[in-house]
């Protein structure tokens, strides 16, 4: 089922206005915050997939939940502007939620549950898979 989505006129005067060359969703843009700034209030993501810039503008009571995101990884909601070409995210106005990513210790891998250690002449893990794929 299609929901049909209305843009209208930016709701902060100090967001970008509405482009006919940009393709425009409600979303969510995964990234580590690098950069702030006050006027007008937005925040800086180095977007995860792509590794470019991604402007997050700001209400004023959202700026304290921006500065404690600083240098985590994050999840920004709003409506965000695409390039048409590429699909990449250029900004977010509108945002509706900033949403940290749990923090995860380093090499914390290592304690896995239910890894066993591979030996020499051990059968490999794709030929297990693949036999119990084919015995159901």
């Amino acid at each position: 089922m299609a929901h049909e989505v209305s843009i209208n006129k930016p709701v902060r005067d100090e967001e970008p206005e509405i482009e006919a060359s940009k393709d425009y969703s409600l979303g969510t843009v995964t990234g580590t915050v690098v950069a702030m700034w006050a006027n007008p209030l937005k925040l800086g993501l180095n977007e995860t997939v792509s590794g470019q810039m991604v402007y997050c503008y700001l209400d004023k009571h959202q700026q304290e939940t921006a500065r404690e995101q600083w240098g985590k990884c994050v999840s920004v909601s709003g409506l965000i502007a695409r390039d048409r070409d590429t699909g990449q995210p250029i900004n977010v106005t509108q945002v509706r939620d900033i949403k940290p990513f749990e923090e995860v210790p380093a090499r914390s891998f290592k304690e896995a549950k239910g890894t066993v250690p591979w030996q020499q002449g051990d059968e490999p893990s794709e030929a297990i898979i693949r036999r119990i794929r084919d015995a159901g």
